[in-house]
């Protein structure tokens, strides 16, 4: 183990994120680690470090703020992150650290100075600092009123995120308040952003051309071709192994090496899975529309009973022409390779429903069978009329028609109170278990993340003649993510 000195800590931040690791118990910092703190220390006034999840940029950087307060009582830092506890997260970490890290001693109050000074987790000051307004650490939310503070120092950590940035409106305001750090920074000061895209339309894009040194840390090394995806910009230690033909390999293999990464890449969607982990914000087409209709398999089939093997061809030549083509350029709906003749009953079979009021909206809904590791759409539709008794005469006559084993639905409109309409008008003609599904979070979210494996696995088996209409994918899009969501 190296000698470190103080000298060597107070002049150069690798140094001090060493011992700050040993004191933490963690391994020495790997290669990549040390480049993120040497851009920090030496990158430049306006930073943009964007890493995979789980590279540690938020620990560096909060070990960075410390060593800045340790050679300078005088700098004044305002943490931002997307949310409130993400900044609160960083200060209290800082804290800490000062409270009980040996190297940062001469920063600390005694316990009963701090009942004289600014010492919370959202504002405090560090001792030795001069009387000032502002404290020596702030934290704040992308989303709170800045305005009114002042910093040498700017870190914004993760500012965006997926709920203020889903929309053109939501990115525009986030650039908006991004742009507030200039006035909120003090002259000469600093400003580091840390983040992972979520969105193609990245607002990490934008600041890139406003002046900001960039640097990207992908989980794998791109591959020679992939190389214009990160614009120069590409951590050089990244860079040297791609010039040794290490395309595909993990970045961190002693921390994540390929098992690891190959997990994470099972459960995340392929989009999710290119953004976060791979930094790759100019998605292809292929990645920004990940569920295909070619990807489905169409198929005559039994109302109750399926094939125990059926195989998905990726050649044209099993193209089904007879049904209109409601895909993108390019897409459509294809036969199976091969049909095992071993027909046997299904598993389960389910009727999904997602109801609604009286209006435009419909009380949409599907019946599934499973079997043997895959869905397979018997029937859907919608009713207009919401809840009508016509409505609740048809979804009965369809349940025992495709005799299902369970009903679900989408309990958030009226708190449940569908569920217990439709059971009682069922009960005398057709009991069946009736089971509510909670949902939460943006509708297509939950249906894209819940449905792209399935889909891009070719687990799902459309019957030839639930295929009629062009809102036959809307459909199942809408509702087949209550059944599989059941399943586990």
């Amino acid at each position: 183990m190296s000698t470190i000195t103080y000298k060597d800590i107070l002049n150069n931040f690798k140094a001090y994120l060493e011992v700050k690791w040993r004191w933490l118990g963690l391994p020495r910092p790997t290669e990549l680690q040390f480049e993120i703190a040497d851009f920090l220390q030496h990158g430049g006034e306006r930073l943009l470090i964007t890493g995979f999840r789980g590279i540690a940029k938020s620990w560096i950087t909060a070990a960075y703020c410390e060593w800045c307060l340790l050679r300078c009582r005088d700098t004044r830092f305002l943490i931002v992150g997307g949310n409130q506890r993400k900044a609160d997260e960083i200060s209290l970490f800082i804290r800490q650290s000062i409270d009980n890290f040996s190297v940062l001693e001469p920063l600390r109050w005694s316990d009963w100075e701090k009942q004289t000074v600014r010492w919370g987790i959202q504002q405090f000051n560090v001792k030795g600092a001069p009387p000032d307004i502002a404290p020596s650490c702030k934290a704040s939310s992308i989303g709170s009123m800045l305005v009114g503070s002042r910093a040498h120092k700017i870190i914004g950590d993760d500012i965006e995120t997926p709920a203020n940035s889903d929309t053109v409106e939501g990115r525009e305001k986030l650039l908006a308040q991004l742009g507030e750090f200039e006035s909120i920074l003090l002259p000469g000061g600093d400003i580091v952003l840390l983040g992972t895209p979520q969105t193609e339309e990245s607002v990490y894009n934008v600041v890139e051309g406003r002046g900001y040194n960039s640097r990207v840390w992908p989980a794998r090394v791109p591959h020679e071709h992939e190389l214009p995806i990160y614009k120069n910009h590409l951590s050089p230690i990244i860079q040297d192994m791609v010039n040794n033909g290490l395309g595909g390999q993990p970045t961190e293999p002693s921390r994540f090496p390929e098992d690891i990464l190959l997990q994470k890449e099972a459960g995340m969607t392929q989009s999710a899975w290119r953004l976060q982990m791979m930094l790759d914000s100019s998605l292809s087409d292929a990645d920004r529309y990940p569920i295909k209709l070619r990807d489905l398999m169409v198929l005559s089939l039994d109302s109750n009973s399926g094939p125990m093997v059926t195989i998905w061809s990726s050649t044209d030549k099993y193209r089904i022409t007879s049904f209109p083509g409601v895909g993108f350029t390019g897409d459509y709906l294809g036969a199976p390779l091969f049909t095992g003749e071993d027909w046997r009953p299904y598993e389960r079979k389910f009727m999904a429903i997602d109801p609604s009021g009286k209006g435009d909206n419909e009380t949409a809904w599907v019946i599934l069978g499973t079997l043997a590791g895959r869905f397979f759409l018997l029937d859907w539709g919608g009713f207009k009329d919401g809840y009508s008794e016509d409505t609740l005469d048809q979804l009965t006559l369809k349940a025992s028609e495709h005799n299902v084993n369970e009903i679900i639905y989408e309990e958030n409109y009226g708190g449940g109170m569908f569920g217990q309409i439709l059971g009682a008008h069922m009960k005398p003609i057709y009991p069946v278990a009736i089971t509510p599904v909670k949902a939460t979070g943006q509708k297509e979210l939950r249906v894209l993340e819940t449905l792209e494996p399935v889909i891009r696995n070719h687990k799902l088996v459309v019957d030839a003649g639930a295929t009629r209409g062009t809102s036959m994918m809307v459909v199942t899009l809408g509702l087949t993510h209550s059944c599989t969501n059941s399943l586990g």
